[in-house]
């Protein structure tokens, strides 16, 4: 099994918890993957919306430093570092609104080891608005994805308004540099905002960047009894709007309350791909669920 996963909360939770990479409790831990052959994982400190920007920073600042501990040798902040054995560990930041209007905390962010930022996660923020505004980018937030292409930080446009995902994938299309869409299902499947739109979905992939899709029950189906055949339905569409080689997957494990019934933990994935692979063929599962988030991440972290 070898798998990439774009975006867990897992950090955060560990940092909260007190738990150790070898606990069996979270919906990411890693304990869950040590006989994958291959496992590499965004993993994602989360800004609490309801706090204060400069708290959330501040607990951003002592989780990282719990993950940096726990991870050790794991960490990796160069796609020169990425192979296709072993476990290997990403941070990211989701919400930059722990910037708190400061261009300068972005260039810490990166030297304390963050490669990818989710711009936004809900309302509006000093970068842009967020899936449940109709907002695009701030001028702050323009210099934030200035900043971000010039030291070597993706941008993530999951959870922004479709007018942010456009204000930054024409800024991208302008520096010829990709973005990425780490948790972001098909709104042509579920008519939810937090989704995207075909249009979007390509614009992302003709420009180089990948798209990972979320296990949230909501951005999957408006019914119940969600499952792993919702997930392919999302992938199915993917693929129908512009192939089959922008397609990840973003689990979102351990930010989520609920899951699809029978993919309740990363250990379920090895299941999944099988059922993937049957329904859409293993040349394209093994793209979904590694080789086009590895070639993504080796040449642009």
């Amino acid at each position: 099994m070898k798998l990439v996963d774009l975006h867990c909360d897992t950090p955060l939770e560990m940092y909260k918890r007190g738990y150790t990479f070898d606990c069996e409790t979270l919906q990411a831990s890693p304990a869950f993957t040590q006989n994958y052959d291959a496992y590499i994982q965004c993993a994602a400190i989360w800004s609490d919306y309801r706090l204060h920007g400069e708290e959330a920073y501040d607990i951003f600042q002592k989780a990282a430093k719990d993950f940096r501990k726990k991870a050790g040798d794991m960490l990796r902040t160069s796609g020169k570092e990425l192979t296709t054995h072993g476990s290997a560990f990403i941070l990211c930041v989701e919400d930059a609104r722990i910037l708190c209007g400061d261009i300068d905390r972005l260039f810490k962010l990166y030297l304390e080891g963050v490669r990818i930022l989710t711009l936004v996660w809900k309302g509006h923020s000093s970068i842009g608005g967020a899936w449940d505004t109709d907002e695009g980018l701030t001028p702050f937030g323009r210099s934030v994805v200035e900043a971000c292409f010039a030291v070597g930080i993706v941008p993530d446009i999951s959870h922004g308004s479709w007018t942010l995902c456009s204000d930054v994938l024409r800024m991208a299309k302008e520096a010829g540099r990709p973005v990425i869409a780490t948790h972001s299902n098909a709104y042509a499947v579920t008519h939810t905002s937090r989704n995207i739109t075909d249009a979007i979905f390509r614009e992302i992939a003709e420009n180089g960047g990948v798209t990972g899709i979320s296990l949230c029950p909501a951005h999957l189906t408006s019914g119940k009894n969600c499952s792993s055949s919702d997930v392919l339905r999302h992938i199915e569409h993917y693929i129908s709007a512009a192939g089959d080689s922008a397609i990840c997957l973003g689990c979102d494990f351990d930010g989520i309350d609920e899951t699809p019934k029978d993919l309740y933990n990363i250990s379920c994935m090895e299941s999944f791909y099988e059922k993937a692979a049957r329904r859409l063929g293993s040349s394209t599962a093994d793209k979904i669920f590694f080789k086009n988030g590895f070639q993504f991440l080796k040449s642009n972290i």
